[in-house]
């Protein structure tokens, strides 16, 4: 996983005469029916921060290169927490990860512009990749280090999502990102929804733990084995 640029800023503790009031990240109930036993969960909707990467000769987690990967197409990678798979446990003594439950899920993302959503701007988008918890497996960056509802990132999000811009659809990627350049590069910030698909093709997903209807999570807890978040990570009571 390859961040193509990033934005290492504490949460605002407060606002400003004449600036945005500080975020407040959004998630519920209505995610919570998507836990698995091993503390995984499918997020339904919320909001999330992103940022952006260009698949280069590497494997997705779920088993998609570069090369077999249909072009045109918007794809994206999910933090642990929501992808379903560890790549820091083991299962009987062999290294864990591969695939997670997420693969091939949609979601459609709305950048918050200013605190808004940008409706105009939504874009759908398949799970394809992982963004790994442990910031060694993350180039040091701290964006997916949740482990459970209530933990937040250092830009106060419970999710994540790392979009995968050299493949997308030019016309999609030209909504999604304009005027992207004035937030910092990347939306701190969106909103997201689970849908269904649409027209964005699933690739045969080949990593380990999926078969041809899907792919499913080894036995493995979400950070067993990973560092403790680093200093500039929050919790906050599940519920709030």
């Amino acid at each position: 996983m390859l961040f193509a640029s990033s934005i290492l800023l504490a949460v605002a503790g407060g606002a400003t005469a004449g600036s945005v009031p500080p975020h407040q990240p959004r998630f519920g109930a209505s995610e919570l029916h998507a836990r698995d036993d091993y503390g995984y969960i499918t997020p339904f909707d919320g909001t999330a921060s992103t940022t952006f990467f260009d698949i280069g000769s590497t494997t997705t987690s779920c088993g998609i290169t570069a090369a077999t990967l249909p072009k045109g197409q918007n794809y994206i990678a999910i933090n642990q927490l929501g992808f379903g798979a560890n790549p820091n446990s083991f299962v009987n003594g062999q290294p864990g990860g591969g695939a997670g439950g997420a693969c091939g899920q949609c979601f459609e993302i709305t950048p918050l512009v200013d605190g808004k959503p940008a409706t105009d701007q939504t874009v759908n988008f398949m799970i394809v990749d992982e963004c790994p918890a442990d910031p060694a497996k993350s180039e040091g960056h701290t964006y997916c280090t949740q482990c459970g509802i209530g933990w937040l990132n250092h830009l106060g999000e419970n999710w994540h999502f790392d979009v995968m811009r050299n493949n997308m659809n030019p016309q999609d990627a030209e909504r999604f990102f304009r005027n992207v350049d004035q937030h910092g590069g990347n939306w701190e910030h969106v909103q997201f929804t689970k849908s269904d698909c649409g027209s964005i093709p699933r690739p045969a997903f080949t990593g380990d733990g999926c078969g041809p209807t899907g792919c499913t999570n080894k036995p493995q807890f979400v950070c067993e084995n990973v560092p403790r978040p680093q200093p500039d990570a929050q919790t906050i009571p599940q519920g709030q």
